[in-house]
């Protein structure tokens, strides 16, 4: 029975990352996925952000089990001309409310996440509550997230079975260590407690990705 268990516990993570040519493409067709310019200026914001930030999805839209003063805020955010500062109150690792302060600095390329949020946020309904709602004022939950990312992936003629919330999470530490961030840095980036952020950094599948 153990041996059993030791078997399901060691089951491959199929997941694939969300490479930056991907992200491209996802934020690129959104206009002609989402039903309205405003949802298109929601899910760009989402994803951008999902990547850049090292996001997991519970941190950025409402699960239904959970309530949603764990999820950021109107109030979450700050701009500058050349970032977006984020304060994170809770985190899958951060239960007791520590808070962490998250500083996104902008680029220059149409997914940059600072200029899609300041777009969002201009077009966002002023109510309080949850930073990431729909015109209406309803919250965008966890499964919606998911049903337009993956609308988006068959759009672009990209199989979407091993794409996942936490694809964005993924393709962003292993786009760092591409790029010759070291170990640290990404744990720090990604807010890791523990070497947990080993299993993240997927070299091979992300040139897989890249070429899908």
């Amino acid at each position: 029975m153990l041996i059993g268990m030791e078997r399901l516990d060691k089951r491959v993570d199929s997941r694939l990352p969300i490479t930056p040519q991907i992200l491209d493409k996802l934020i690129s067709l959104l206009p002609s996925v989402c039903l309205s310019q405003y949802e298109t200026l929601l899910f760009s914001g989402l994803f951008s952000l999902a990547y850049f930030g090292f996001f997991r999805i519970g941190e950025l839209v409402v699960n239904k089990s959970l309530a949603h003063s764990h999820t950021l805020s109107l109030d979450d955010f700050s701009f500058s001309d050349n970032n977006v500062s984020i304060n994170l109150k809770f985190s899958k690792t951060d239960q007791l409310g520590k808070g962490s302060l998250i500083i996104i600095p902008s680029i220059n390329s149409h997914v940059c996440p600072v200029h899609l949020l300041k777009k969002y946020f201009i077009a966002r309904p002023k109510t309080i509550g949850p930073a990431f709602i729909h015109f209406g004022g309803n919250y965008v939950t966890r499964y919606q997230f998911n049903a337009v990312l993956k609308k988006a992936l068959n759009v672009a003629n990209i199989t979407s079975d091993n794409f996942q919330s936490h694809s964005f999470r993924i393709g962003a530490a292993s786009q760092s260590s591409k790029m010759g961030f070291s170990d640290d840095e990404i744990q720090d980036f990604g807010r890791w407690e523990s070497k947990a952020y080993k299993r993240y950094i997927r070299i091979p599948t992300l040139k897989l990705a890249s070429q899908i």
